[in-house]
């Protein structure tokens, strides 16, 4: 399952984006990158920092359900945020596949989030596809597998 939602992401990504390549494993430095990247995300989302999330985030930003019949764009997504008080949050990539410019970073955590009146305590699974620009990397697509 995993290898097709990556397969699945990196086709509509590199066809969005463009490229085509070859997956390969990350290499050190690619894999640091990205989870100094995600660390950066991470800290955004806690804080609810919408500047520090625009910067991090494509214009086509894009977050879609795992069976790809919910899509929630950029602006949705960060006012969606700002609507939510987050207990806690944790994440952790799993793995990193890199593909020229573009990566796939599949990330693992849970979160304790409030929005509205509904609470919700809920452990996740994502992959998130990040492009490489202008020397510094940014979340293009995030597509929530479980």
């Amino acid at each position: 399952m995993r290898i097709v939602l990556f397969a699945c992401a990196l086709a509509f990504t590199a066809a969005h984006a463009g490229v085509a390549a070859s997956p390969v494993k990350a290499t050190p430095s690619a894999r640091a990158a990205i989870e100094m990247a995600t660390a950066a995300w991470n800290k955004a989302i806690v804080a609810n920092d919408r500047p520090a999330l625009e910067r991090m985030m494509t214009e086509d930003f894009v977050l879609t359900s795992g069976d790809m019949t919910q899509w929630v764009p950029r602006g949705a997504w960060l006012d969606n945020l700002g609507k939510m008080r987050i207990a806690s949050y944790q994440a952790r990539v799993t793995d990193v596949r890199v593909y020229g410019q573009i990566a796939i970073a599949e990330v693992r955590g849970s979160w304790d989030m409030t929005m509205g009146s509904e609470r919700r305590t809920t452990a996740f699974h994502l992959a998130d596809t990040w492009v490489l620009r202008d020397g510094r990397w940014q979340v293009m697509r995030r597509y929530m597998i479980r």
